[in-house]
């Protein structure tokens, strides 16, 4: 949006399906489980971070991505805090109906099948370890969409809006949530 001046309805599913690639090469730590996987994604994240700081010429370092323009789709312009609620809870909307779809299709049923009991599931003829990278793809498509919804919104970005701490904020949340 900044370096090629993209309009927002490019730029919206670029950032998905470029955190959904990314999600893909990371994918072989889903073979770890319990809080090695946790301990793994932190330092994930912790990996993204130093990239975003040492790779200038894409995210100008510790400067960060500044004058991203607010959401335009046409001559609908999201520059309020109000026009842009509105916006995000579109798009929130047509995510919960992808994914509402996606679970009642049969590789919906096969993921609960995974959910629910893995060694039944492999029993069954469905393959949890390739179901569970799907499943991570498209969670890491959805993050990309919501990423570039935050960068709209905010219009600047930095590596500091992504540090360590706030990776264990996120996981500790979870971790009480549920």
């Amino acid at each position: 949006a900044v370096t090629y001046k993209m309009p927002f309805l490019v730029t919206l599913p670029a950032a998905g399906i470029a955190a959904a690639l990314g999600g893909l090469l990371v994918a072989p730590i889903l073979r770890l489980s319990g809080h090695y996987l946790a301990i793994a994604t932190l330092a994930m994240g912790e990996i993204v971070f130093l990239m975003m700081n040492n790779l200038k010429s894409v995210t100008n370092g510790a400067y960060g991505l500044y004058g991203i323009p607010a959401p335009s789709i046409g001559p609908l312009h999201f520059d309020t805090d109000s026009s842009f609620f509105v916006l995000a809870t579109f798009v929130m909307y047509a995510v919960l109906l992808g994914m509402n779809r996606l679970t009642r299709s049969r590789f919906g049923r096969a993921l609960i099948a995974v959910r629910e009991n893995e060694l039944a599931a492999l029993a069954s003829g469905i393959d949890p370890t390739r179901y569970k990278v799907q499943a991570f793809v498209i969670g890491t498509f959805c993050a990309g969409i919501s990423g570039a919804l935050f960068a709209h919104y905010m219009a600047y970005i930095s590596p500091e809006n992504f540090t360590f701490v706030l990776s264990v904020e996120m996981v500790t949340m979870v971790v009480i949530g549920g």
